[in-house]
């Protein structure tokens, strides 16, 4: 059973951040050891809900952009930064990795939203789902 709901995560994961069932295998790996000693459940399940995070935070904001050049794939403004004029509709978009893209749509985005808001009294242009940072052809939905 505890097998069946390990896949079950896996893909579940992995469906919906392209990556979050790989670093889920690492998490499965590093998470007994600073949990063996915890005897009370809650405790326990903080614990883990944090290790997961910091590592899926670690593993996607840092690392995961540097991976996905190599594959063509650059992220999206995750803030706004001084005079980008882009930003995601929701923070579930680059929480999730659905915001990459090609360096050349990146830059033709950036420059379309800083033309039109420069033109207009909107102040920034935002986006929803683009792209996982690998594999074209990934279900998006």
């Amino acid at each position: 059973m505890r097998l069946f709901k390990s896949f079950f995560i896996f893909l579940i994961l992995t469906l919906v951040t392209q990556v979050g069932g790989f670093i889920y295998l690492i998490y499965e790996m590093v998470h007994p050891m600073a949990t063996k000693n915890m005897k009370s459940m809650m405790p326990r399940v903080f614990v883990k809900v944090l290790i997961y995070g910091f590592l899926y935070l670690l593993i996607c904001i840092p690392i995961l952009p540097i991976i996905a050049s190599a594959f063509g794939r650059v992220p999206l403004p995750f803030l706004m930064e001084k005079n980008e004029h882009v930003k995601p509709a929701s923070i579930f978009y680059p929480l999730a990795n659905r915001h990459y893209v090609t360096p050349e749509l990146k830059e033709e985005f950036l420059k379309i939203s800083e033309e039109y808001c420069g033109k207009t009294d909107v102040e920034y242009l935002t986006y929803l789902d683009a792209n996982f940072p690998f594999l074209d052809g990934y279900p998006m939905h």
